[in-house]
């Protein structure tokens, strides 16, 4: 494989020289203005099979190896654009990934495998590009007629899309025939404010996916009371813990139930917050402030008294 960046070639491949005489471990790097080879030198022990540039200053790598630069790193690594060092990302993963793809802010893999880093993800994986971390994301892909030769054998990016095809039958419980498309799951609140009148006491709220696909497994996402002035179980109830957004749906809505008292009182918030999703990231409204409007009216009081000293009206207590 190849990637071109900033002039610079640099291949993957499956080769222990360059230019026919120099050193080179399955990684090589080649200037396109001269058309030299460059002193960029990582050194793999086994096949690179693919290449990927994260846009700043790193080359992600999949290959049939077990060391990088004499760094333990099995299928997948990442280097250092300059130096050629092995960086810090060192994921575990007990088969070779294949292919790797990336795009607005991650880095997808696929491939023949059932896990990484012990977290079960079949075939189809994707990592932040910000820290590193493996995400939410889980097609669950599964080929139960020839297992062992289920795999993915290449990702395209469309958008908030991303295609599959390999050796696959189903996508969680949906069937796919070895091509599906997927997005990288993004769940929000619809709204992140709301205001209305206490005498309205049913107030709806959405949580929706916001990349504009859906998803072939339930997206299970945890809400809890943040904060607020409103207090739980006097102002409001709302139930909190796991809402659902059922497979191939984009959305799904509960409400708080508001307390219609007789009180005067300011107007009060309540804060709901999500906390968690078993296979969605979060976009940008995690928190959801509702406004209750208080409705009750103030009405000042008028006495009026009469005396041998004359008439006294006393408004508000105040004479």
């Amino acid at each position: 494989d190849m990637a071109l960046i900033n002039d610079i070639l640099y291949v993957g491949g499956y080769f222990s020289s360059a230019t026919g005489s120099v050193d080179r471990g399955y990684l090589s790097a080649y200037n396109t203005t001269d058309g030299l080879l460059t002193s960029w030198a990582p050194e793999a022990n086994g096949r690179v099979k693919q290449l990927e540039y994260n846009g700043t200053d790193t080359l992600y790598i999949s290959g049939d190896f077990g060391t990088l630069n004499g760094d333990d790193r099995d299928y997948l690594a990442a280097v250092d654009l300059t130096t050629g060092s092995t960086t810090d990302w060192a994921p575990s993963i007990a088969a070779s990934p294949g292919v790797l793809l990336v795009d607005d802010g991650y880095l997808y893999v696929g491939g023949g495998f059932s896990e990484i880093n012990a977290t079960p993800r079949e075939m189809l994986a994707s990592f932040k590009l910000s820290d590193e971390t493996l995400t939410n994301w889980n097609p669950n892909l599964d080929d139960s007629i020839s297992p062992s030769q289920s795999n993915v054998h290449t990702l395209k990016k469309d958008a908030s899309t991303i295609f599959v095809g390999g050796n696959f039958l189903t996508a969680g419980s949906t069937r796919v025939f070895n091509v599906g498309k997927f997005g990288p799951l993004k769940v929000q609140f619809s709204s992140s404010t709301w205001s209305q009148s206490e005498t309205v006491t049913n107030i709806p709220f959405t949580i929706s996916i916001s990349t504009g696909n859906t998803s072939s497994l339930p997206i299970g996402v945890v809400l809890n009371v943040t904060g607020g002035s409103a207090t739980y179980g006097v102002d409001y109830t709302v139930s909190t813990g796991t809402l659902t957004i059922a497979a191939g749906e984009t959305s799904t809505s509960s409400a708080i139930t508001v307390v219609n008292d007789t009180l005067f009182e300011a107007d009060e918030t309540i804060v709901l917050t999500l906390v968690s999703s078993d296979i969605a990231e979060f976009h940008t409204n995690t928190t959801y402030t509702d406004t209750i409007v208080n409705d009750e009216v103030v009405t000042p009081s008028v006495m009026i008294t009469e005396s041998d000293a004359g008439t006294a009206v006393t408004e508000g207590g105040a004479t």
